[in-house]
């Protein structure tokens, strides 16, 4: 199951005219990075390049039949197992045919000066049984949705084949990012993208993260459903990230507008994430392509993944938006669209009318 949509330039900021002109600025929804929930003492964060897992090396049980595409770059949905929202033309939607393991997708291209713009978000998940793989990936920059695409068609086929650790998981990564740098150098030079995958074996999630978009799991505690981050947002507003980038010649600075960027000290930039698949421009100024992971062990009481791109974080917090998907819980499909919902109508009264890409995948565990 893959919905391929594509995502705005909303993370470039720059003089320079290859580069986008437009950033997100805050909103009293949005929650600072330190208040946000992170309340199960075993999730486990780190690098690639930390010691290695516990977890034994496994290679996927799913099944390695190439998965349908829902849309391609630019085009509309036309996928069999994907339904138009009823108020808009740009919604996507697709269910798992297994009955316990129901999965949701949505995604809204965003608007450009009061007019839609192409949508440079992607997804992927492909779901056997109990099992899953499933990633949301924000594009960015002029070229951002070449990018994104790119990604899911290589990205997805290696994370079947590859063993689901931290190390095999990165190796991967690397070999993604050296490949999208030969196949479209151009491209990938100043516009790149976000990536957040989790993978299922068993009651093991484990999630790989570059970049600002987010995996947030639903556990229920006291009949409430409660949000888990299993990721941290990769931007200059985290010491250790904006410590990299100045050790490695980077600049952080705060522009008039907007959140703090990343600069190379002579070529110019403006980056408001420190990782990235691409924008190999900064490469040299601390901008990766590493994944941070996370391994998380799964209970009876966790009772959705819920994965989204910046479009929701930017404006809601992690525990607004399973509060909605809450609502929704046997219904994932319902989920997604009524928060890309809630979350389009976050971004009304944003400067020259802009609004960012929005897109969020849900499974019901």
């Amino acid at each position: 199951f893959f919905s391929l949509l594509t995502h705005p330039q909303c993370k470039m900021a720059t003089s320079n005219a290859s580069y986008g002109a437009f950033w997100c600025t805050p909103t009293p929804h949005q929650q600072p990075k330190q208040e946000r929930l992170q309340r199960v003492m075993h999730v486990h964060r780190r690098d690639h390049n930390a010691p290695s897992s516990t977890l034994p090396p496994r290679k996927s049980n799913l099944n390695t039949t190439a998965p349908s595409f829902n849309t391609t770059p630019g085009a509309k949905a036309h996928a069999p197992h994907q339904t138009q929202h009823p108020n808009s033309k740009h919604f996507a939607r697709s269910l798992s045919l297994k009955e316990e393991l129901k999965v949701g997708t949505a995604s809204l291209a965003g608007m450009q000066m009061g007019a839609s713009k192409q949508n440079q978000d992607a997804s992927f998940q492909q779901i056997n049984g109990g099992e899953f793989i499933a990633g949301v990936f924000d594009g960015h920059g002029t070229a951002g949705h070449h990018v994104s695409g790119f990604i899911i068609k290589k990205l997805l086929p290696a994370l079947v084949q590859c063993e689901h650790t931290e190390h095999g998981i990165a190796a991967v990564f690397g070999t993604l990012a050296k490949d999208l740098m030969r196949a479209m150098p151009a491209d990938s030079r100043e516009s790149g993208s976000t990536a957040v995958v989790c993978v299922k074996n068993g009651s093991t999630l484990l999630v790989a993260n570059v970049g600002d978009s987010r995996c947030v799991v639903g556990r229920m505690v006291n009949g409430v459903l409660e949000a888990v981050e299993l990721t941290s947002d990769h931007t200059p507003e985290r010491p250790d990230e904006a410590t990299r980038v100045r050790t490695s010649g980077g600049v952080v600075r705060q522009p008039m507008n907007g959140p703090p960027r990343v600069y190379h000290a002579r070529n110019g930039g403006g980056l408001c994430i420190t990782r990235s698949v691409g924008d190999f421009a900064l490469s040299t100024c601390g901008v990766i392509a590493e994944p941070e992971f996370t391994s998380f062990q799964l209970t009876p009481e966790d009772k959705v993944v819920l994965l989204a791109s910046d479009g929701v974080w930017a404006r809601m917090g992690s525990q607004a938006a399973i509060d909605i998907i809450g609502r929704h819980l046997d219904d994932p499909s319902r989920g997604v669209n009524a928060l890309v919902t809630a979350s389009k109508n976050l971004w009304t009264g944003e400067v020259m009318s802009y609004r960012d890409d929005i897109t969020a995948v849900a499974i019901r565990l």
